[in-house]
This record gives C-alpha cells, sequence and structure tokens, in this order.
C-alpha cells in the first residue's frame, strides 16, 4: 500500500476489536470490513460496522480467519484429521456468520479464509 492508501485507510479500534474502513472511492467508502472472531465483541463490533455500512451507503464485507492447525500447534502429524477439523471449522464459521446477518438489508459479503488471522485481515484490507 502506498502512502496515499495508507492515509486513506480508517481503522476504528474499539475495546478489543477494529474495524478497517476499505476506501474504494475518493470520496467515501465503498465497504467496510468487520472482522470478527466470535468473542464476547463480535456484536458490538458488526453493529458498528453496519451502522457505518449505512452511514457510507457501503457493503458489508463480514470476514473471519480460520486459524490453521497447524501453524497454531507448531506441528504436523498429529493423531487426528486436522483436514476434516479445519473444513468443519470454516462451515461452523460461514453458517455462524450467515445466521449474524440474515435479517440485514445491507449489502454484504461473507468471507471466511484459512490462515493468520492478521495476515489475512491486512491482505484483504488491500
Amino acid at each position: 500500500m502506498n502512502n496515499l492508501e495508507m492515509s486513506r485507510t480508517v481503522c476504528l479500534r474499539v475495546r478489543d476489536f477494529s474495524i478497517y474502513l476499505i476506501p474504494l472511492k475518493i470520496l467515501g467508502y465503498e465497504q467496510i470490513m468487520c472482522a470478527v472472531d466470535f468473542s464476547d465483541f463480535t456484536d458490538e463490533s458488526l453493529g458498528y460496522s453496519v451502522a457505518l455500512c449505512k452511514k457510507f451507503n457501503a457493503k458489508l464485507l463480514l470476514v473471519h480467519i480460520v486459524t490453521d492447525v497447524d501453524t497454531y500447534l507448531g506441528h504436523k502429524g498429529m493423531a487426528f484429521d486436522n483436514v476434516k477439523f479445519q473444513e468443519q471449522n470454516i462451515l461452523n464459521a460461514r453458517e455462524h456468520l450467515g445466521n449474524m446477518v440474515k435479517d440485514l438489508t445491507i449489502d454484504h459479503e461473507i468471507v471466511v479464509i484459512k490462515g493468520n488471522p492478521a495476515d489475512e485481515i491486512c491482505r484483504l484490507a488491500r
């Protein structure tokens, strides 16, 4: 990201969560990213993001990053099927996010990917 893009990117930090405003237009925001981890602050974070989407007539990008089991545990060769475990985590996250936005009247997209949360959120924000 160059300096101009960095200067137009806004990150709101509220308590233990962040809302990233992704500027795609010069005079406004086309997308608002809300990255959630299903903690106690998820509903509050989503509420702020939805309010911002309505204010800027923006699309909500609701994101959850499933931590890679091998990365999290630091080794491979575990005694359970980590591929099935990861796939089930991704399916569960998609379902949970879908339930969270089912009554929303704003344009939205659900993104669930596997990886390092910090790295993936930064990648998506670009």
